[in-house]
């Protein structure tokens, strides 16, 4: 079960790169083998963070085995929180930002690893397998192509409720943790 969640997750993780990845090359308007690779490298980095947080959430977990789910819950009830206030105080601030300047794709970049952080702290804490983790991984890279090839072909971007679906998803994710 912890499996799915996991992967679950990690596929909301991998919706807000392909949501930046279709803004920015819808700006660009332009097939650019050079921000293909940025937005590949924010891929690696929200994977790195993800992967550090993993490893450090298992630490954490073997100090505190027979509270880590609630930890974990926790930890998915505030990141559930956050994306509910991001819907509600800070989209129109994140759809101000230019992902095509280097200082916005930054910024934007620095949200996605936040949320990597949670996911990664509060699943590391619930110890699954080592190879469960890469299954989570994957996700991301494959959202930030796809997301990019997306854009270029789209007239028209979706996802302004993108911060209010992954609040309830991950508030879900909490209760079920809870429960568990």
């Amino acid at each position: 079960m912890i499996f799915y969640l996991y992967i679950t997750a990690s596929f909301i993780l991998s919706a807000e790169l392909f949501l930046l990845s279709s803004v920015t090359s819808f700006l660009k308007q332009k097939f650019g083998i050079t921000i293909l690779v940025k937005l590949l490298l924010v891929a690696l980095i929200t994977t790195i963070v993800l992967g550090g947080a993993l490893f450090m959430g298992s630490l954490i977990g073997n100090f505190i085995p027979e509270l880590r789910n609630w930890y974990a819950a926790s930890l998915f009830f505030v990141l559930g929180l956050k994306q509910l206030y991001d819907s509600i105080k800070l989209a129109k601030t994140k759809r101000a930002i230019n992902p095509l300047d280097k200082q916005g794709l930054m910024i934007l970049t620095f949200f996605s690893a936040i949320n990597s952080l949670f996911v990664g702290i509060g699943f590391g804490m619930l110890s699954l397998p080592w190879m469960d983790y890469f299954w989570g991984i994957l996700p991301l890279f494959l959202g930030a192509i796809s997301g990019y090839f997306w854009g270029l072909k789209t007239n028209k971007l979706r996802g302004k409720h993108f911060e209010i679906i992954s609040s309830v998803l991950y508030l879900i994710i909490a209760i079920i943790l809870i429960t568990n």
